[in-house]
Formats: C-alpha cells, structure tokens, sequence
C-alpha cells in the first residue's frame, strides 16, 4: 500500500552481511518495491539468483512473486533477461499459482496486470492473432482491476487501466483509447502523480486526432501540475517540446519560436544533451524562413556538438592508452622473463660443464665410474639443450606475436574514431585489420624458420624441403613437447587451426 516508505526502510538495511535466505528476501522486496515506484533495477543478476534460491527450497509463494516482478523490472544492464525469458518466467508463475493454490490476491492482481502485457507481446510476435490477444489482454487487467478494488488499492487499480492504455496503442481504434483515457479520468480521486501521465496521454491521443487545439491544452495541463508542486517523472522538456512542434504544424511561428527558445533554456540545464535545444530552435526558424536567426542558431548547435565530441574523443583516448600501456608492460614483462630464464639456463649450462671437466681431471682412474657419470651428465646437458632450444623458439614467437599488437591497437583505434561517422565501413576495416594482423603475424613466425639459430637448433626439421617455413615452426613446438592448445595460444589462433596444420605434418612425414 505504501511502496515509497517500504523503499526508504530497505536502505537502512547492508545486503552484504544478511543470511543467503534474507539476501533473497531482501532482493525480492527490492525488486517489488522497484517495479511499484518505476525505479530502474542496475542489473538483473541478484533477483534471477534469487529466483534460484526459492526454486531449490521449493518456496512456491515468494517463487511465483519472484518470477512476476523478476519479469516486471527494468533493468539497466540484463545480463540473463530477454523478453522471451521473462515471458517465460510469467508462464511459470501462472502455472504455480493456479497448482499450488496460492491464496494471496496483491500476487493474483500483479501476476494478472503483467499477463495482459504477455498476451499483447505475443500478438507482435505474430500479427495474425490482434483480436484474441487484444481481449485476453482485457480480461486480465479487468480481473485486476476487481482484486485491486477489494484490496482497498486504488492507486494500482488506476495505474492498471493506466497501463491497459498503454499496452493497446495502436492497436484499437481512436474512440476505443479514448474510451479508455476517459474512464480512467472518471475515477474518483484520481492520484495527482498519475493525472499528468493521464494528460500526457490524452494529449497524445488528440495529436494523433489532429484535434491540435486539444493536445496543446493537455499538453499545458501538464506543465501546470508541475508548477504546482505536483510529483512527475515526466520531463518538462519534453513537454514544450511536443508544444513547440504542435504549433509549428498549426503554421503559428511566433508560439512555435516562444516555446522552441524555452526547449533551448531547458536543455542548457543538461550537459550531455544542451546541444538539442539550438537544433530544434534552429528547424523552426528556418521552416519560417528566418535564416539568418537559423544560421546563427546551427554554428551554436554544431560548437556544442564538437564540444561534446572532443570531451568524448578525450576520454576515449586516455582511455585507450591506458589500455594500450598497461598490455605494453605485460609484454615488456614477458620479455624480460624470457630473458632471464634464458640466462639462467645458459649459466647453468655453463656451470655443468665445468663441473664435467673438473670430474673428469679429478676421477681419471675410475674410468668405468667416470663413464657412467659422463653419459648421465650428457643426458642432462641433453635435456638442457632442449629446455633451451624450447625457450629460444618459444621467445621467438612470443616476440613476433606480441610485437603486432601495440600497431593493432593503434588502427583499431584509428578506426574506432571514426564510428560516428560510418557503421558497416569500420566493421569490415577492424575485420580487415585484424586478418592482415594475423596475416602478417605468421609471416614473421615463418621467418624464424630461416634463422641461423633454428637451422643449429633444429638440424633435421630445416632440411625437411616438404614442408613450408610456418609448418616447420608447428612441427619443431612439438617436437619439444607442447600441445596444439599451447602452440594456439602463443599465434592467437584456435587449437582446431593448430590440430588441422599437425594432421597435414602427419600425412607429409608419411
């Protein structure tokens, strides 16, 4: 009955120190409370967990309420929710409620308000059944509308036919909406926060008529109400605005031009969007013929414009080469510890050998002994070698695949710059970028395999003339033991590529 006040108590409340069955509770209240005060919900993740949570503790009653405002909210960024889901999710709470005989009538109203939006939302998806999914959309808010009135709600009960209003735009004829309109401005003791969205609509609707006189009288309604303190989410900007464009269509400039400059006034106050206002103003003045006033207006609008675009460019920039420097020191890390691990192998190698020939000066007289220790040395400078070749090749690559991507950030960026200007363009030249990047990317790798130091390396791989300089490189990383999903991440490819390039390596070796 009083959502404003549930709200207001919520956030006394720290969702993060409260029990899993409070921290569901606690989200289902918020979402309810949400949907109830037309707030937008940040992201759909903690109430579809929540959904979860009632649906393993087979808690029927706050389940349905879950799946009916999981489906009613607004969500600032969904990351599970589309409309089929949560159509979907109404589907299941109607089918709980009717099985388990839930006896609560505020869940029946809601549940019955939210399902006459679903049957309309499926007459969209197919246009071949408008009647049936038009009246089935009525009976449901009908039947709301009746719990809403014995639950003493009147409020909902108006904002229910309110909502009728506005889920069967466009689809019945102008005397049906208006019909509705009316009845709904018949209620006694009509909510003052419900009156200007009720004057909106009728404006709307009159404008839509060509009843223009009408519309501008609502319209002035609405403005009204909100001078006299009256609670709106409607904007007043948007409200001079329909004004504006209503007396330019009535071919009245001197109105049109009064409350195009009061649009413009209004707008200033929004930083993001203070360009619009000159735009607008800018259009009357020149459908009635003032160009000069019109001129002036646009240089003003375009200013503004390139102002808001030059803060965007910035941020995106400084944005960008935060990015760019911070992939640029993980390389430069990488690097270095390829460095050093190749300088500790080469050291170790280094101290092994003169361990062997202080062994072998020191231990002439057990030559059998010496022998033995000899080969198992050999077999260690062995394994050595082939860590070391291992570090060498895969140094390699790593500097040839990491070193394209400061340049490949660079043009992506180049080209996401041009974005405002073009769509389907810059997403065939970041394709293309990307693939002469790759492209370029194994032109380099197959270079290593003319390298001085793969030929000492790998003797018997670069004297094989059947195979190609980028096969050799696959063929030489296993050879030193790592797998196709390895080789795929040091050329940035899919492991499939690299099993596909092994299995040729096969059929050629045979």
């Amino acid at each position: 009955m009083n959502p404003a006040s549930v709200m207001d108590s919520l956030q006394n409340f720290k969702p993060e120190k409260l029990s899993e069955s409070n921290f569901a509770y606690f989200t289902l209240l918020s979402t309810i409370g949400s949907c109830m005060n037309d707030i937008d919900i940040t992201d759909d993740s903690t109430i579809t967990k929540t959904v979860e949570w009632y649906r393993s503790k087979s808690d029927y009653f706050n389940l349905c309420r879950s799946l009916i405002f999981c489906s009613a909210a607004n969500f600032n960024k969904q990351i599970f929710l589309n409309d089929s889901i949560k159509h979907i999710n109404l589907t299941e709470a109607e089918d709980l409620f009717a099985r388990n005989k839930v006896k609560d009538p505020v869940t029946e109203a809601f549940l019955n308000k939210y399902l006459a939006k679903k049957s309309i939302h499926l007459f969209y998806s197919n246009r071949s059944d408008l009647l049936p999914s038009t009246l089935k959309a009525e009976e449901y808010i009908k039947r709301a509308e009746t719990l809403f009135m014995k639950l003493g709600n009147k409020r909902e009960m108006q904002l229910t036919n309110l909502y009728l209003s506005e889920i069967v735009i466009g689809v019945y004829e102008y005397d049906k909406e208006l019909e509705i309109l009316n009845k709904i401005a018949g209620f006694p003791d009509l909510e003052q926060d419900i009156r200007p969205l009720l004057n909106k609509k009728f404006a709307h609707l009159f404008q839509k008529k060509g009843e223009y006189d009408k519309s501008i009288h609502y319209l002035k309604s609405v403005i009204r109400d909100s001078l006299f303190g009256i609670s709106s989410k409607i904007k007043k900007s948007d409200i001079v605005n329909d004004i504006a464009v209503i007396y330019d269509i009535k071919n009245q400039p001197d109105s049109a031009i009064k409350y195009a400059i009061l649009y413009k006034d209004l707008m200033l106050k929004d930083l993001q969007k203070s360009h619009i206002g000159y735009q607008f103003l800018s259009k009357i003045y020149e459908k009635n013929g003032d160009y000069t006033k019109a001129l002036d207006l646009y240089k003003k609008y375009s200013n503004y414009t390139a102002k808001l675009y030059t803060i965007e460019l910035k941020n995106r920039t400084l944005q960008n080469k935060s990015e760019n420097n911070l992939l640029i020191n993980k390389i430069r890390q990488k690097e270095s510890l390829s460095k050093s691990i190749i300088f500790a192998l080469i050291s170790s190698l280094v101290g092994l050998i003169v361990t062997i020939l202080y062994l072998k000066s020191g231990q002439r007289k057990d030559n059998t002994k010496l022998d033995r220790e000899l080969d198992e040395l050999k077999k260690h400078i062995d394994s050595q070698e082939k860590s070391l070749k291992k570090m060498w090749i895969t140094n390699e690559v790593l500097k040839t695949t990491a070193g394209k991507y400061p340049d490949l950030i660079r043009d992506v960026h180049r080209e996401a710059a041009k974005c405002r200007r073009e769509a389907k363009g810059t997403y065939d030249n970041l394709n293309t970028i990307i693939d002469d990047s790759r492209q370029i990317s194994r032109e380099m790798i197959s270079e290593i395999a003319k390298n001085k130091s793969f030929a000492k390396n790998f003797p018997e791989i670069f004297n094989k003339v059947e195979l190609s300089h980028y096969e050799k490189i696959i063929y030489a990383l296993f050879s030193l033991g790592y797998d196709a999903k390895e080789i795929a991440n040091f050329f940035s490819v899919s492991p499939s590529t690299i099993r596909a390039v092994k299995t040729r390596l096969k059929d050629k070796h045979e």
